[in-house]
């Protein structure tokens, strides 16, 4: 499986955090532009170096490679700074890969005991 999550630098107030999985307020924050509201490929450049990373990234993490790592900001923090929001990123990565195969098992489980003849069938009142 291929999962992928966001993760970036954001200095708000003095305090200098790593965050996964930005919402736009952040994600604006880090381009420096405003969004399109086609999600997060602003290229607009924030003029200057900034503190502010946003780093989408996908990985597999059965394998523990990355295939996709994209950083539109420019790092005053050099390769140590990127390297900080990548890990975190990737740790992000393998939240999510836990959640998508606990949710693969349990419907797995689901089918087997249907093709078993011992499923429970729900029906909701609409």
């Amino acid at each position: 499986m291929v999962c992928a999550c966001s993760a970036g630098r954001w200095n708000a107030g003095g305090s200098d955090e790593i965050v996964v999985d930005l919402n736009r307020r952040e994600i604006q924050a880090a381009t420096g532009g405003a969004s399109s509201g086609g999600g997060g490929n602003n290229s607009g450049g924030g003029g200057g170096t900034s503190d502010t990373i946003y780093l989408p990234v996908a990985t597999m993490p059965q394998r523990g490679t990355v295939v996709l790592s994209q950083c539109e900001s420019r790092l005053s923090g050099g390769a140590e700074a990127f390297g900080e929001v990548l890990e975190c990123a990737r740790a992000g990565c393998e939240m999510v890969m836990e959640v998508m195969a606990a949710a693969v098992r349990e419907r797995g489980a689901g089918l087997w005991k249907a093709r078993e003849g011992k499923a429970t069938v729900v029906l909701d009142d609409w």
